[in-house]
């Protein structure tokens, strides 16, 4: 789950009377991930919710939290200094802390495919202009997408 989704499950159960069942039930689970923290800033309401959840499980049982920024930069995303530093202190006592510094593999995957589509395109634009075509000259052309050039000559 998302960091900004627990957040705003948070939020409605609070509209709704619901809030401490939903803190509850995250209290029990084994393990609790919380992914892309970090991407969108919390409310200050979302970012209260979340650390009464944080703090909830703490010591008792495991979190992980994927973000894209350094615990530096957490007071962007909580907004409140005092609130990000008791949430940190509680997130990296007795925490494991793996820094990830690889390139996104979905990035990695998108210029993989854009590589391979371009030597491909410049493969065959090679090869019409061994032929003395021009690139692109074999494309069927739709009715009504014909290109008009005017000239006012005066």
């Amino acid at each position: 789950m998302t960091g900004c989704a627990l957040a705003n499950e948070l939020i409605e159960s609070r509209t709704e009377k619901a809030l401490s069942r939903l803190i509850s039930k995250y209290a029990r689970y084994e393990l609790l991930i919380l992914d892309e923290l970090g991407y969108v800033p919390f409310s200050r309401e979302g970012a209260e919710l979340l650390f009464q959840v944080l703090a909830e499980r703490h010591e008792k049982s495991s979190v992980i939290i994927t973000s894209n920024l350094g615990f530096a930069d957490w007071t962007q995303v909580f907004g409140e200094p005092t609130l990000t530093a008791a949430l940190l202190d509680r997130l990296t006592h007795k925490a494991q802390i793996i820094p990830c510094t690889w390139e996104s593999f979905r990035l990695k995957e998108t210029l993989k495919g854009r590589d391979a589509s371009f030597r491909a395109k410049e493969g065959r634009e090679g090869k019409e202009r061994k032929e003395g075509k021009e690139p692109n000259d074999n494309k069927p052309k739709r009715p009504g997408n014909e290109s008009t050039n005017t000239a006012n000559a005066d």
